[in-house]
């Protein structure tokens, strides 16, 4: 059975580990939870520049980018997207948050606090 990851925080710290394991894999799609505010919203640019991967036909026909925010519910992804999301997604990675310490505590737990709240809310529906 083929599986589909979603990755959230996939251009953080974390992330830019993460990604390029499962990228090996054959047995996955991926699905990468990216801010609207995102500069890069290309695969080829990801997978080079961010990921440092070769980008390739079959690299880029699994990786898919979706536009989200963690701190909104449904985190943020358009219905389409989640209708369609939801009944592929079969693994989740939560690598989302604040790692700034010069930010107010309320920022802090937005992301950190309710956007973890808020993907586990949507794995239920996955």
């Amino acid at each position: 059975m083929k599986r589909s990851l979603l990755i959230t925080g996939a251009t953080g710290m974390l992330g830019r580990e993460l990604v390029p394991l499962f990228l090996k894999k054959n047995n996955f799609d991926i699905y990468l939870l990216l801010h609207q505010h995102s500069k890069t919203l290309d695969k080829k640019k990801l997978l080079n520049n961010l990921y440092q991967v070769i980008p390739t036909k079959n690299l880029e026909k699994k990786l898919h980018l979706l536009i989200g925010d963690i701190s909104k519910p449904t985190l943020g992804i358009s219905k389409k997207d989640r209708v369609k999301i939801t009944k592929v997604i079969t693994d989740i990675i939560h690598a989302a948050a604040l790692t700034r310490f010069d930010l107010k505590i309320e920022e802090i737990r937005k992301i950190n606090v309710k956007g973890t709240k808020n993907v586990i809310n949507f794995a239920k529906h996955c």
